[in-house]
């Protein structure tokens, strides 16, 4: 199984919890990224849906994910 492959950030906590000078940084960052992924071809665009693991119906969401990927 596949886990902590990706880090989700809530924008709500972004700019709840950090400074202006922090964000300029995370922004700062998150270009460096899209710039390396740009340069080896990669999209730059990617969306995810995000599932919260506390929900109730996580279990079911990985299953579907987990089945869709066995293919």
């Amino acid at each position: 199984m596949k886990t902590n492959t990706h880090i989700v950030i809530k924008r709500e906590d972004i700019l709840k919890y950090l400074t202006d000078n922090q964000i300029k940084y995370l922004d700062a960052v998150l270009n460096t990224i899209t710039d390396g992924r740009k340069k080896d071809g990669k999209k730059t665009d990617n969306s995810y849906y995000i599932c919260n693991t506390d929900e109730p119906y996580a279990d079911e969401v990985l299953e579907v994910i987990l089945k869709a990927e066995r293919r």
